[in-house]
């Protein structure tokens, strides 16, 4: 099973919305077989969506992401799973050996714990896999917060 990380020099970038570096990862019984780097660009979605396809990726990891990039890809069948940051390595790591990689990889200040955080997630492709992205009310705490892709 391959899985795509948006990643900028040796992290998870922490941006979808202004990431060019897409790292690619097979993962094949509990190694990280090969691993190669992509570039792409995320302000052209159909033609990312195209190149994830080529690839045979169908989840992808990435930093904060807003919403209408999320939707386009949700829809388009790639599982994504927001809101993750850290060494990109460590992290493909971590999902090689099934290692939990929540709180370790979770973005500070995010919530989210329990929608991102089981072990072995990458086999199982949660029901809801950016359920902090749907979950607006999270954003709208202050008067003047707004939520994802709506600034």
């Amino acid at each position: 099973m391959k899985i795509g990380l948006t990643v900028w020099e040796d992290k998870i970038s922490p941006v979808f919305d202004s990431s060019s570096r897409l790292m690619i990862v097979d993962l094949n019984e509990g190694n990280t077989g090969n691993i190669k780097y992509e570039a792409f660009d995320s302000s052209q979605l159909s033609l990312f969506i195209g190149q994830l396809n080529l690839l045979d990726v169908y989840s992808l990891i990435c930093g904060a992401i807003s919403e209408f990039p999320w939707k386009i890809l949700t829809n388009s069948d790639i599982k994504v799973f927001p809101f993750i940051a850290g060494d990109a390595m460590d992290l493909v790591d971590a999902i090689a050996k099934g290692d939990a990689i929540i709180p370790k990889f979770l973005m500070p200040g995010c919530q989210i714990q329990h929608c991102v955080g089981k072990k072995n997630w990458w086999q199982n492709h949660f029901k809801n896999s950016a359920c902090c992205v749907k979950t607006k009310s999270k954003f709208r705490n202050s008067k003047n917060s707004k939520p994802p892709g709506k600034r």
